[in-house]
């Protein structure tokens, strides 16, 4: 979630503000800048809550009358330390000399805490990163250069990370990265780097993709070490980035509408790209263009990768995998991968909307199989780690849930899986399947206008539920698991998903009167008990189907994808509570919630 900017440029710091801005969409819940003045100093302002009160907080400080050029920002999601203005990045050392900024985790940040108090380091935070500007002040006082410093503070850390970071009389802008998105893009005499392509826009020149292990000085020249001596070679990105407007939401309140705006034109967005991807699917199917990795013999299983949405949409298109192709199939979350999992002749797809998932791309280290990548950004790491990608095309997502996204990738898997049953001699049955797929575009189209399932008045009420339930069976599993998460996302709500038979196995102790429950009932006897269960016990009940039976034998009653045209509905239930809870903030105070 974090987010990370370093920019060269007469106005840096105005322009580090602007691109923090087109982070916002990430999610974060502080914020904060670092500008090295004209005089060689350092000076930090950090805020709690939106970047526009950061803004606030350095228009009424005493800012250096002669700016620098030089300037690094972040957004932080909390990972260590309470969300407090000590715990904000940038950190800096005893002397305010190093001032760095840091996504990820540092497995050994104790170790070297306690090793670095006991040399006589005064730490101000609770965070795991501030050890980076004390590793880089031992440096400097041991005689090293600022880049040898740099250098040595980033070879002593272990675990993840993307770091920026200013020196005192440098003149320049250090980076490095291990396991999370890095890049760059302009040239000597100005350039941005970020964690994101999307806060990189608008600069001209190259855009540079950091590998594991790179560390650069950007000065008045730029030098290399790590993985990438000659530095990371020059790339080309399709995608639809383009760089923040320092009008954004210039108020809290503005801030929630443009969140919940950004949402809904993705959803709406949807109905389109489902017409587009299912007659691309259905044209291409006589004869398949979409790489498989099958090679001349069936893999013995195909292990589909994913975090979060990403993981739900594997796990649909390995329920496909199974019942069309006829391949053993599973869907492991990547953040849980073993490499046990995976045996000679397999074969692995990695779903991932950014193809920057740092879990993921920890997961694929693992790998020595045919690895295919389904991700909407071919210039990825993800992307340049695989064998092959099937690229969604999805463009960039407003907001931080994936709405679109968890759409393409249900239907991108869905290619891969009716091509993969045609390479496996299933001819037949892919074309069954995708005539099948016919009717999705109108039936998705129309759930779309249909909007919530439930009423504002409504909304109101179950806003203030703490807790919500997600049924089903089947096929249905993990859209129940998709609106679950979509409501911890937006409603900022705790919710479960759960098969609809388990409901009795313990979870139903847990449903009090008026308790939220959703049920995406497929018509089966499974999920009538289960509404029964659930009413009995006072519950709230917002049902989502019966879907429309469909006549094959092939494939049983229900088609192998599921309930694809439930995926508005649920997402726009999930904003109805995200809007009624800043209702209820806007009369009541403020309440907790996400900054998503």
């Amino acid at each position: 979630m974090s987010g990370i900017v370093a920019v060269r440029g007469r106005r840096a710091a105005s322009d580090v503000l602007v691109r923090l801005k087109g982070l916002e969409y990430r999610g974060y819940e502080s914020a904060g800048l670092a500008e090295l003045a004209a005089d060689h100093s350092i000076h930090v302002a950090r805020s709690i809550g939106p970047i526009d009160a950061l803004i606030d907080r350095i228009a009424h400080e005493n800012r250096p009358a002669t700016a620098g050029r030089l300037a690094i920002g972040h957004t932080r999601w909390a990972t260590h330390g309470t969300v407090a203005v000590r715990n904000v990045d940038p950190l800096s050392d005893c002397d305010h000399r190093v001032t760095v900024v840091h996504n990820g985790t540092l497995d050994n940040a104790a170790d070297l805490r306690r090793e670095l108090e006991g040399s006589g380091h005064r730490f101000e935070s609770d965070v795991d990163s501030e050890v980076i500007p004390h590793l880089i002040e031992q440096g400097l006082v041991d005689g090293a250069t600022a880049f040898e410093a740099f250098q040595s503070a980033v070879r002593r850390l272990r675990g993840t990370w993307a770091i920026a970071a200013l020196i005192a009389r440098s003149n320049a802008i250090y980076l490095a990265r291990q396991r999370l998105p890095l890049m760059v893009r302009g040239t000597v005499g100005r350039f941005a780097a970020a964690s994101d392509a999307t806060a990189t826009a608008g600069v001209r020149g190259p855009l540079r993709i950091f590998e594991d292990g790179t560390i650069a000085e950007l000065g008045t020249q730029w030098r290399w070490a790590g993985s990438a001596a000659k530095g990371p070679a020059p790339v080309v990105l399709t995608d639809d980035a383009h760089p923040a407007s320092a009008g954004w939401c210039t108020t809290a309140a503005a801030t929630w509408d443009h969140a919940l705006n950004s949402a809904v034109a993705d959803i709406d967005e949807q109905g389109r790209l489902v017409e587009r991807l299912v007659a691309e699917m259905i044209e291409e199917l006589p004869s398949p263009r979409l790489p498989t990795l099958l090679g001349p013999r069936t893999p013995n299983r195909i292990v589909l990768l994913g975090c979060g949405a990403s993981h739900h949409a594997a796990q649909v298109a390995a329920r496909v995998v199974r019942i069309v192709a006829r391949i053993d199939a599973c869907a492991v979350v990547a953040s849980e991968f073993d490499k046990t999992l995976v045996a000679p002749f397999d074969v692995v797809v990695a779903f991932s909307e950014s193809g920057q998932t740092a879990h993921l791309l920890a997961a694929l280290d693992q790998v020595d199989t045919p690895v295919l990548a389904i991700t909407g950004h071919s210039q990825s790491p993800l992307a340049r780690r695989a064998n092959a990608v099937i690229d969604t095309h999805v463009g960039r997502e407003r907001g931080a849930a994936a709405m679109k996204t968890f759409t393409s990738q249900v239907l991108c898997g869905i290619r891969f899986a009716l091509n993969a049953a045609i390479e496996n001699g299933l001819s037949s049955r892919a074309r069954r399947a995708a005539s099948l797929l016919a009717m999705v575009p109108h039936e998705f189209s129309a759930a779309i206008e249909q909007r919530s399932p439930i009423s504002d008045n409504d909304a109101r009420v179950l806003a203030a539920e703490p807790g919500w339930v997600f049924l089903g069976t089947g096929a249905s599993l993990p859209y129940a698991a998709e609106g679950a998460l979509k409501l911890n996302e937006l409603g900022c709500r705790w919710a479960a998903s759960i098969p609809a038979a388990e409901l009795t196995h313990g979870p139903l102790a847990l449903v009090a009167q008026g308790a939220p429950a959703v049920l995406i009932d497929d018509g089966t006897p499974r999920c009538a008990t289960a509404r029964s269960e659930l009413l009995a016990r006072g519950a709230r009940v917002i049902t989502l189907g019966p879907p429309r039976p469909t006549s094959t034998e092939e494939f049983g009653r229900q088609v192998p994808w599921g309930p694809l045209d439930v995926v508005p509905r649920l997402q726009y239930l999930a904003l109805s509570i995200a809007g009624a809870r800043r209702q209820r903030a806007d009369r009541h105070g403020p309440v907790a919630t996400s900054t998503n």
